[in-house]
This record gives C-alpha cells, structure tokens and sequence, in this order.
C-alpha cells in the first residue's frame, strides 16, 4: 500500500471513528431527552460543518456566529441546540428554526427538514450560488442540487456530498470528508 493510500485510509478512519464516536463519548454535547437518531444525526450535522470552509464574505467579522438554521420541522431541532456555543472555525454556533429562507435571512448552515420535500426545487433555488451549506435527509438531495443528503447504508448513516454546488456557493469541503462520502457532481 503506498503513502497516499496509506495515509487516505488513516485519515477516514480517524474521521469516521470520530463523527461515529462523538455522541457517545461526549454525553455532554448533546444531551437530552431526544431521540438517539436525531442526537446522532444533531452530531453528524455538526461535525460536517468543521470540514467545511465559508468564505470570509460570509461574516461579519472573524468571530461572528455560524448559524445553524432547521428549515421546516425536524425531530433533531433540540438535540441540535445543544451545539449553540460550541464553535466551528473559531466561530460560535447558533440554532435557529426558520419557517422560509429569506434574502436577508443570514444562515450559514440550512438543514431542510423532510416536511420540505414538495417545495425543494424552490429551496434549491433559493440557497444556489449563496454561500450556505444545505443539508438534508430528503431523498436524492445530492442529486437534486442539495450539498450534503444523509443517507442509510443498512443501520449506518452514510452521506453524498454535490461537489459542483459547493463550488457554486463558495464552500470548500475539506478532502478527508470527501474520502468518507460518496461524492455527486465532481464541480467545475
């Protein structure tokens, strides 16, 4: 096995090891009486967003929040909360449920909640070219233009990352989270 492979295999295992491993040996992150599947999915969530780069545009200044915003209704809203404070970047995260994506809305992260489904096309829409990291459990989310869609894999929970509109929104995802996901739209 060469260094690269190597050292790609090493780099996914410690990643995978560490988003896996993160709600159960950090109680304290999220916490609660919520359901396991939205505390881990609340974790997957989180954890995406420290692989990814925002452009500086994107705030105000060098320590203002990154603002986690739940589209619609969504089971891990509160487990979600529980990272209010926590940082990503050197910035401190913020949770908000928001009913609409407005031009001023200022969401750095949207997760679309699955009720969202019938209007997708005109989310997508919205959030294209801005800089915003739309992640969602809607099926074929990738495919359809989303950034990041959770997936099963059997009892796993597995993600597609859409290369192409994360370059389109300005965002640079990190290339160990791009070993462990399966990538759609290889980008420009």
């Amino acid at each position: 096995m060469n260094g690269y492979v190597l050292l790609r295999t090493l780099l996914g295992r410690l990643f995978a090891g560490a988003l896996l491993a993160f709600p159960f040996f950090c109680p304290s992150a999220f916490a609660g009486d919520f359901g396991r599947e939205a505390r881990i999915k609340a974790a997957v969530v989180y954890k995406l967003a420290k692989f990814v780069e925002w452009p500086a545009i994107s705030f105000e200044h060098a320590l203002s929040p990154l603002r986690f915003c739940v589209l619609g209704n969504a089971p891990l809203i509160d487990a979600l909360q529980s990272a209010t404070g926590r940082t990503v970047r050197d910035h401190p995260v913020s949770v908000s449920r928001i009913d609409d994506l407005s031009a001023d809305e200022r969401c750095h992260l949207v997760y679309v909640s699955r009720n969202q489904q019938q209007r997708l096309p005109a989310i997508l829409a919205m959030l294209d070219d801005r800089p915003v990291l739309s992640v969602s459990e809607i099926e074929d989310f990738a495919q359809h233009g989303g950034i990041v869609g959770l997936i099963r894999r059997g009892t796993r929970l597995g993600f597609q990352v859409n290369v192409g509109s994360a370059q389109r929104a300005g965002l640079v995802v990190s290339a160990p989270l791009l070993e462990l996901a399966e990538v759609i739209g290889r980008g420009f």
